[in-house]
């Protein structure tokens, strides 16, 4: 097998974006819990409440989690998934990868079985979120269509 298709790189999660983003939740949290209402069921409270639980968590996840990083590869690349797991997409089934608004994260524009899916990988690692699309972008225009060349079947010679 060549030594390039071999290749594989790892971006790790920042531990402190990782915190803040958890003490960010538990500060929503106790706001949107301790804040005075007549009305017991208030929608946008209790929508505060239950996403400052489920991102909290995912967050308190990520940080103890040891190897929670973005993998690429010559396949394509892994991230951590929502909630458990990983979530594996192949560089030929994807359409572009781009900065998201404000530079948040990575925009990644793919085609799953049936559908055209867009995928958001947050601004939460050690890398520059800069570099790491520059590098994806690179892996994806290197790998991506070479993967797809060698499913396609060639012309036969004249």
């Amino acid at each position: 097998m060549d030594e390039a298709v071999r290749e594989k790189l790892a971006f790790k999660m920042c531990q402190w974006k990782l915190f803040l983003l958890a003490l960010f939740c538990v500060i929503a949290f106790g706001i949107a819990t301790l804040s005075p209402d007549d009305e017991y069921f208030n929608l946008k409270r209790w929508a505060a409440i239950v996403s400052s639980v489920v991102l909290g968590l995912r967050a308190f996840f990520l940080m103890a989690v040891e190897d929670a990083s973005l993998r690429l590869d010559s396949e394509g690349f892994e991230k951590p998934g929502e909630l458990i797991g990983q979530v594996r997409i192949r560089w030929a089934d994807i359409e572009s990868i781009r900065l998201s608004w404000f530079r948040t994260g990575i925009s990644i524009r793919y085609k799953d079985a049936r559908y055209r899916r867009v995928l958001v990988i947050p601004n939460l690692y050690e890398t520059p979120i800069d570099e790491l699309c520059e590098k994806m972008n690179e892996w994806h225009a290197r790998f991506g269509r070479a993967i797809t060349s060698l499913l396609l079947p060639s012309a036969p010679a004249p």
